[in-house]
Formats: structure tokens, sequence, C-alpha cells
């Protein structure tokens, strides 16, 4: 069997990039998904006192 130590060399690199790329992707979607959270809270808070107000 022959051995390609550099083309292992770059799919590793590869791999890694890949690995890097989705965590990256993911955390991003939790940060966006976290800032809707928050909006939402304000949002339902604001409304709350707006009722309060109006009651």
């Amino acid at each position: 069997m022959v051995d390609f130590p550099e083309a292992q060399q770059q799919y590793r690199l590869l791999e890694s990039y890949r690995q890097a790329k989705a965590e990256a992707e993911l955390s991003y979607a939790v940060e966006t998904a976290r800032g809707f959270q928050d909006n939402i809270l304000i949002l339902e808070d604001d409304n709350f006192h707006l009722y309060q107000q109006f009651k």
C-alpha cells in the first residue's frame, strides 16, 4: 500500500476546517437564538407594563 503523508495531512486540515466551521455556525445560531429570546422577553415585559397602565 502506498503512503501519501502530504495528502493525509491535507485531509486532516480539511476535516479540522470543516469541524471549526460547523462549530462556528452552531455558535452563531445559538447566539442569534439567545438574542431573539432576549428581544421576546423585553417585548413581553413592555406589553405587560402597557397592559398595567391601561387596565
